[in-house]
């Protein structure tokens, strides 16, 4: 599998970063809520890099 072909995927969550961690794509996919319904969602994600060490955070807000 390759990023492009990863990038299509619909039935997981799936973000890219280019090489200085900048998001450079994320796919739509809904939230399922603890009640069980499911609503888009507000995905927001930062990545950053010190000398060379990544670090991630994200966060999730739905928005129904």
């Amino acid at each position: 599998m390759d990023v492009a072909e990863l990038r299509r995927r619909t039935d997981v969550p799936v973000i890219s970063a280019d090489h200085r961690g900048s998001i450079t794509s994320i796919n739509e996919l809904v939230v399922v809520t603890k009640d069980g319904r499911e609503v888009v969602a507000e995905h927001f994600i930062v990545g950053n890099v010190t000398g060379d060490r990544w670090e991630f955070a994200a966060s999730i807000r739905p928005l129904d």
